[in-house]
């Protein structure tokens, strides 16, 4: 069997010649994810050449037909032989399978656009930024939980955890770990995200694999926190974008920057889904409760306590993406974000991601609690981190980067400073 494919303007076409049966199912499978993956949400399957299909085959279109749907897409089978049109009209997938004449006829469905009548559209390092206004007045506030200088003074025990809800409207960055009762969780403090009633832990020590927590009807979850960023409230614009350059990516300082712009605020509140190139961060290696000789990331210390990434790690991932980040930040906010990107001297946030096996994404915008949870349809993350930018020059991974995808937005309308070790919602 040979295969080819073709980008058009309206369409991605992949073109099968030989014997489509059990020996080369499996090629075309993949092929046909290749193109998913560069962006593709409807391909037409050129049949004209396809000699013998075998229920094998017709397993791999059917499947490839559902993904593309689940997606917003269309799988089409077009200039179908005499064999290929016999074998799915006997079968009764004619109509299943969108099977058409000719790739010229109109589809009998299109994938769905997103309708977005006040959407702007922006550039950023040759990605196209479509932003769009939500329904409402969107808006987070903010509790500032615990004190950073803590963690760099090596300060931070057991006694400062704080409860913290992780609902579908809460938004959460920070140190600490899952539960909801505090005993026990100082060993393991790690890195913490939640969003969209999903908690994900990293924890610290040698239970390396994150673990994580799903909001499901009355259940809420909680997490214990060292010090975070907790914030609740409705986003205000939804963002998606899309390499327009093939060979172009959009870094986290432009995403933020992006963000930024959109939404005209100082601060902001960010969930960000997307096709990851490459993250770049750290995770701790041993717990900030832990007795220690010095300040946290004193050298040679820091070695058994944090591990940061020689170089980009989890591309061609799913990331899920949480954080805060803010124009030249000042006041109590200040000391919870750092600075990211050489060209956006003046951007400052904390983002912590957790990495998802790949999946396509839908080309239509859903609520953002809903695009997070489609990420544990096929299993929790496999793994969790803090960003930061690699500014080690040509020997440093630089900035974490993204292919395509879609971040949820809104301003940060208010902070509210708060001593460790309370409990209580946002």
């Amino acid at each position: 069997m040979e295969i080819t494919k073709q980008q058009t303007p309206g369409a991605w076409i992949v073109g099968v010649t030989g014997r489509l049966d059990a020996s080369t199912a499996d090629a075309l499978d993949r092929e046909l994810a290749d193109v998913v993956r560069a962006g593709a949400r409807r391909v037409q399957l050129d049949a004209s050449g396809v000699d013998f299909l075998s229920s094998a085959g017709i397993r791999i279109l059917i499947k490839s037909g559902k993904d593309l749907k689940a997606i917003g897409g269309l799988l089409e089978i077009v200039n179908p032989s005499d064999a290929v049109y016999r074998v799915l009209e006997l079968s009764g997938l004619l109509d299943a399978l969108n099977v058409r004449a000719s790739s010229s006829d109109e589809p009998s469905s299109a994938p769905e656009e997103a309708a977005a009548p006040e959407a702007v559209t922006l550039e950023a390092e040759g990605c196209k930024v479509i932003v769009t206004p939500l329904p409402g007045s969107g808006g987070f506030r903010c509790r500032l939980v615990g004190r950073p200088g803590d963690l760099a003074e090596g300060r931070l025990s057991a006694d400062a955890l704080t409860t913290l809800p992780a609902g579908v409207e809460d938004l959460v960055v920070g140190i600490g770990a899952l539960g909801d009762d505090p005993r026990g969780a100082g060993a393991r403090c790690g890195e913490i995200l939640a969003a969209g009633g999903a908690a994900i832990h990293q924890p610290s020590g040698k239970a390396s694999a994150p673990d994580y927590l799903l909001a499901a009807g009355a259940f809420v979850p909680q997490v214990q926190a060292l010090y975070a960023l907790a914030c609740r409230g409705a986003f205000s614009h939804a963002l998606t974008f899309e390499r327009a350059d093939p060979e172009a990516t959009l870094s986290l300082a432009g995403l933020t920057a992006a963000a930024l712009s959109a939404v005209g605020a100082d601060a902001v509140a960010v969930l960000i889904i997307a096709e990851s190139a490459g993250l770049v961060g750290a995770s701790m290696k041993q717990s900030p409760t832990e007795p220690g000789d010095g300040a946290f990331f004193d050298f040679p210390g820091i070695r058994r306590r944090v591990s940061f990434t020689p170089d980009v790690i989890w591309p061609r991932s799913l990331a899920l993406v949480v954080g805060v980040a803010a124009r030249k930040p000042d006041g109590a906010l200040d000391a919870f974000l750092r600075p990211i990107g050489d060209d956006c001297a003046d951007l400052h946030a904390h983002y912590h991601a957790a990495a998802f096996a790949y999946r396509a994404m839908p080309v239509t915008l859903s609520a953002a609690e809903t695009a997070v949870g489609r990420l544990f349809d096929v299993g929790g993350p496999d793994g969790a981190l803090h960003l930061l930018r690699d500014d080690r020059g040509s020997a440093g991974a630089g900035d974490s980067r993204f292919v395509r995808g879609a971040a949820w937005i809104a301003p940060i309308t208010a902070c509210e400073t708060e001593a460790p070790g309370k409990e209580g919602p946002a």
